[in-house]
């Protein structure tokens, strides 16, 4: 489309390459074999995955880091290179590689073996399915989503049909008042919707489409007669594309005064507005190390024309700790530019927090004299943005500079308050350097020493740390229960403990070997231990080694065999460690059969276990 200062609709063009890439044809990808499965997961090494996400450290044999899929402070995130696996003590999950690009790249298993296939190189083989390969409920659920993203990026072609026909006249001239221009419309792949009740569902059916599959990708909605309107009329449109290239939703911005400003896509099985980020499939490709987060598409949009192409924003929600942690990948700062209302300033606010738990360095950019970036640039120039973003303020500068707005500093009452808030910003900084570097000039701006202030941020970091070691204890105990199916309570801590590092050390033989003799299936307290007791005795039983990723697959993937699998309590003698483990669940094994004996009042029996103890172990 070309936008000219006219009333008349623009004569219709060859799309650009851009709109070509951005509604292209969905491909089938072919259904993969057991044997190219292992292939790609050998040729894709967990640590080498892992640590585009994770920044690891090596504790003893393995690797530990910041957990991605949970907020932490403490590492509890831990990958061994030697077993290709990774697991969370903290939050319970754990697999190998596919896993981990699964849940944390919210793929579904196709598209995992393919991405990770492209990775490494290996050419993706067609219609290649194993003897022992069968249509699968993943296969279903894969052949959805891809008809989603069809449908998607038919309805895409056609608001952009729309808004170069004279249909979109009135939207032609929004982007002209918007200062658009025909490259960037191509770019984004801008288009419009009617202002009528089917127009969208009408072209769909004629393509084919169900009206099923067309409300399930959310772009209808069924009336309470059962009948179905379009979601999004009378509105430009913002394809939303995630960073493989797929539609998976759209943003829909009224031109007027119309309610909401936004209207977004609804949760789908490809759309997760938390998930997900506005351009950031254009923003990833950027050289420039920051990235700049914005509240509007159309913010977004214009930042990019004017060669700013490192910009993106939240799909119509506050930041999310997903879309914090998807930031922190693509770059190395994230500069917040959000509106200069007292709603854009609050959303500031809750940004910080957030980006701060995902460990993603942030800046903040002040907006005087306009509303929102894009007014700012069309007020002030590209130029003037720069200048603005290069001296944008440290979090930290960003909300002493707030709070200091709020006090009179001359007032004693106020002064003790604001040194008490201020402490409580400080207290969450975990860069010592960083606060020592502003405690001065507060303690110079308020007559309180540096001392008295250090003090209360000490006692508040004391404070949040028992508090964050006492959730964090209660979610690894629930962690754990759900694990084992068990309750686990101080009672029984150290003999679960003292199970779960045996079976680990049981994948060894001769550890195994020295176990056999000592103590049998029955002795482990655990369900879920007795069940792997079982597969290690019945493997070695077979003539042979239990291999870590069979184990895994025999218990699909169940997180309590993995976090087994994986912890070894970096112990260095592993002999001792099993027999002290054994000498625990012995214990144990004699401690309820006396119970149990004590209850039925067996005294006969009770004396033989008794005997039997002090001639040298519990039957």
């Amino acid at each position: 489309m070309r936008v000219r200062e006219t009333s008349r609709p623009p004569a219709r063009r060859t799309l650009v390459t851009d709109f070509i890439k951005i509604y292209k044809g969905v491909i089938s990808v072919p259904k993969f074999s057991r044997e190219f499965i292992s292939e790609v997961m050998d040729k894709n090494d967990i640590v080498d995955i892992i640590s585009t996400y994770v920044k690891l450290k090596k504790t003893g044999g393995s690797l530990k880091g910041l957990c991605p899929f949970h907020n932490e402070k403490t590492p509890s995130f831990s990958v061994s290179p030697d077993k290709q696996l990774f697991y969370c003590f903290g939050c319970g999950v754990g697999g190998n590689v596919l896993d981990f690009v699964i849940k944390r790249e919210n793929l579904d298993f196709v598209e995992a073996v393919t991405s990770l296939a492209e990775r490494a190189r290996m050419e993706i083989p067609q219609d290649n399915y194993g003897s022992e390969y069968s249509k699968s409920a993943q296969d279903a659920a894969y052949e959805k989503k891809q008809l989603y993203y069809k449908i998607n990026s038919d309805a895409g072609r056609y608001f952009y049909d729309v808004l170069m026909s004279s249909a979109g006249t009135n939207a032609q001239q929004y982007l002209i008042s918007r200062k658009l221009d025909n490259s960037t419309i191509n770019k984004f792949g801008i288009g419009f919707a009617k202002d009528e009740w089917n127009a969208l569902l009408a072209h769909l059916r004629n393509k084919g489409y169900k009206d099923i599959d067309i409300e399930a990708a959310g772009l209808i909605v069924k009336r309470d007669n059962g009948e179905y309107y379009d979601r999004f009329r009378g509105r430009i449109m913002f394809p939303i594309i995630d960073v493989r290239g797929n539609v998976i939703g759209f943003g829909g911005r009224a031109m007027g005064d119309g309610q909401p400003k936004y209207l977004n896509s609804p949760e789908t099985v490809v759309f997760n507005k938390s998930r997900n980020l506005f351009a950031l499939n254009l923003a990833k490709n950027s050289k420039n190390s920051q990235m700049l987060i914005m509240e509007g598409y159309m913010d977004v949009v214009a930042v990019h024309q004017n060669g700013i192409i490192n910009a993106v924003a939240s799909l119509g929600t506050a930041l999310t700790s997903d879309q914090a942690k998807m930031l922190g990948r693509y770059s190395k700062e994230v500069v917040i530019c959000y509106d200069s209302d007292n709603a854009g300033q609050a959303a500031t606010e809750r940004a910080i927090e957030v980006l701060r738990e995902a460990n993603v360095k942030t800046k903040i950019l002040q907006i005087e004299g306009a509303k929102d970036p894009d007014e700012l640039i069309n007020i002030r120039g590209v130029e003037f943005f720069n200048n603005l973003v290069e001296n944008a303020k440290s979090a930290l500068e960003y909300k002493i500079h707030r709070l200091s707005a709020q006090y009179k500093l001359e007032n004693v009452d106020q002064k003790i308050e604001f040194t008490q808030r201020i402490a409580e910003i400080f207290a969450k900084v975990e860069n010592a350097v960083e606060r020592e570097a502003y405690l001065s000039k507060i303690s110079n701006d308020v007559g309180i020493s540096v001392e008295a202030i250090s003090a209360e941020i000490r006692r508040l970091r004391f404070k949040d740390e028992r508090a964050a070691e006492a959730r964090a204890e209660t979610v690894a105990a629930r962690v754990a229960e759900s694990n084992t199916g068990e309750r686990i309570t101080q009672k029984n801590k150290a003999v679960v403990a003292a199970e779960k590092l045996l079976l680990n050390l049981m994948c060894e033989k001769a550890i195994f070997n020295l176990a056999a003799n000592k103590i049998t299936i029955k002795d482990f307290s655990v369900l879920l231990h007795r069940q792997i007791a079982l597969y290690v005795y019945d493997t070695y039983k077979s003539g042979k080694k239990p291999d870590v990723h069979e184990v895994v697959s025999h218990f699909e993937g169940n997180p309590g065999v993995i976090e087994i699998l994986l912890d070894d309590k970096n112990v260095e003698d592993k002999e001792k460690a099993a027999i002290e483990s054994i000498n625990i669940v012995l214990e144990d094994t004699f401690r309820r059969k006396k119970e149990k004996l004590l209850a039925e009042g067996n005294e006969t029996e009770l004396l033989k276990l008794i005997n039997q103890k002090k001639k040298g172990g519990a039957e």
